[in-house]
């Protein structure tokens, strides 16, 4: 059965004092449960450290530890983080982004330097939007669907014109895929709905389309973003792999597959630039999308550092090496797809 969004639980000793004082209680937990299992004490904050019960029960350390413990949650899927770890081999949570970019380029700082996210529009995505925007200042927005730098070239250009004098641009770019309490790749609990729903939907659209055999673009201006993610997708999608009866397996491989076509995109825009920033750094990959089952994680792919023309990758100083062999599984044994897939920048057009 499906577990409800949150489950808070407040649990102790009720004094009573019959009918003509007050009842009393003696608080010895109080926790809040997420649909994942995970769980989160909120006793502190509440009611402030817990009592010292020492005396009471007779000086036994081990009862006075079993009382005040907290309640244990089976996860609802035991085996969620090794199927996570399955397709993201290196995975981390999203809040931990800043830290890296801090450690590794500790002269971008708020005062001179302007953030560019291609992220998808999807508003499951906001939480990276709202992590950055708290260290930086509000992002310019290069993305549309999929992550893919929709803004084009003359998007490009106007981020440049925005960046500080003498200052920094930080590109945080990346495609998303939902992966619910369930352990379900391509799908998300949202706030408010009694069923998980699809993420990426552009991606896992483009997908379904070229299953049918429907993989032509409509043609309609109105519709633009989705045709350029249909199009690539096309080329990209061998038969292996749309014949599949693994979903997610589909899913997952699909998923870097937009990560590609993004990055490409991004490339060719700032090989397009008449001239970059004094310092660009570009921090790309998969945002895992958790929803309201729990905090979103990131696969890290590139990070680049360009600064006079020279480019640097700081990956493997910052995340240890890339993850060749882990993701050759998830593409389907085909080495070509995975260094594509951990390919770089080159900024050739």
């Amino acid at each position: 059965p499906k577990r409800p969004a949150e489950v808070a639980v407040l649990a102790g000793v009720v004094i009573n004092r019959g009918e003509t004082d007050p009842d009393m209680f003696q608080p010895l937990m109080f926790e809040r449960i997420n649909r994942q299992g995970e769980a989160r004490s909120i006793y502190r904050n509440c009611f402030g450290e817990k009592p010292y019960l020492y005396p009471v029960l007779y000086r036994m350390r081990d009862v006075v530890a079993d009382v005040l413990e907290d309640i244990d949650v089976p996860p609802v899927a035991p085996a969620a983080a090794k199927v996570l770890k399955d397709y993201f081999p290196t995975v981390m949570p999203v809040n931990d982004i800043v830290a890296v970019v801090n450690k590794q380029l500790p002269n971008f700082k708020k005062e001179n330097t302007l953030v560019a996210t291609s992220i998808c529009s999807d508003e499951i995505n906001f939480p990276i939007v709202t992590h950055l925007s708290s260290h930086f200042n509000k992002p310019f927005v290069l993305g549309g669907l999929a992550g893919v730098p929709f803004s084009g070239v003359s998007g490009m250009g106007a981020c440049i014109s925005h960046v500080p004098q003498g200052g920094n641009l930080l590109i945080v770019m990346g495609s998303h895929v939902g992966y619910d309490s369930l352990s379900k790749l391509g799908k998300v609990n949202r706030p408010g709905q009694d069923s998980s729903s699809g993420a990426c939907g552009a991606a896992i659209g483009a997908l379904k389309v070229i299953q049918a055999g429907k993989g032509d673009p409509s043609g309609f201006l109105t519709d633009a973003q989705e045709d350029d993610i249909l199009r690539d997708l096309a080329k990209r999608l061998p038969p292996v792999v749309l014949t599949s009866k693994d979903q997610e397996a589909k899913i997952a491989y699909t998923t870097y597959q937009t990560y590609a076509t993004a990055r490409n995109y991004l490339n060719d825009i700032l090989a397009r630039q008449a001239s970059l920033p004094k310092e660009v750094a570009v921090l790309s990959g998969i945002i895992i999308n958790r929803g309201t089952d729990g905090e979103d994680m990131f696969q890290p792919l590139l990070f680049q550092h360009i600064k006079g023309g020279e480019q640097q990758s700081l990956y493997t100083q910052a995340f240890g090496p890339k993850p060749y062999l882990g993701l050759l599984p998830v593409m389907g044994g085909m080495r070509e797809a995975v260094q594509d897939v951990l390919g770089e920048l080159t900024l050739e057009a």
